[in-house]
């Protein structure tokens, strides 16, 4: 009973280490999509990417606050990281919309 006990242990540890890996590797691939699509914009993007790391569903006025940027610009943001492909909107309204970083919520939802 405790070997299989530790056997258990053992794999969620490896699937826990290989997806912390996968995570690392999605955050600097968005980091290097940031850098060429935004340019000099890119600090920005970083910090709403970073932000997304810990809620990966997020609103525009989250995204306004978390990030202190206007309301303006957070909108512009957010529709820039949805025509890249890194949020999608998922209520289907066209106000008080959602979006979701999917890339990393598959991650976390995918079986290694």
């Amino acid at each position: 009973m405790g070997s299989l006990f530790l056997r258990g242990v053992r794999d969620v540890a490896r699937q826990a280490s290989i997806t912390a890996r996968q995570i690392v590797s999605l955050r600097e691939a968005h980091r290097q999509r940031l850098t060429q699509e935004l340019g000099s914009r890119a600090a920005a993007g970083f910090i709403l990417l970073d932000g997304l790391f810990e809620r990966p569903v997020v609103s525009v006025s989250w995204v306004r606050e978390h990030c202190d940027f206007s309301s303006r610009h957070a909108n512009d943001l957010v529709a820039k990281f949805a025509d890249m492909g890194l949020l999608n909107e998922i209520t289907g309204y066209r106000r008080n919309r959602l979006f979701a970083y999917s890339d990393y919520l598959t991650l976390l939802d995918e079986p290694v």
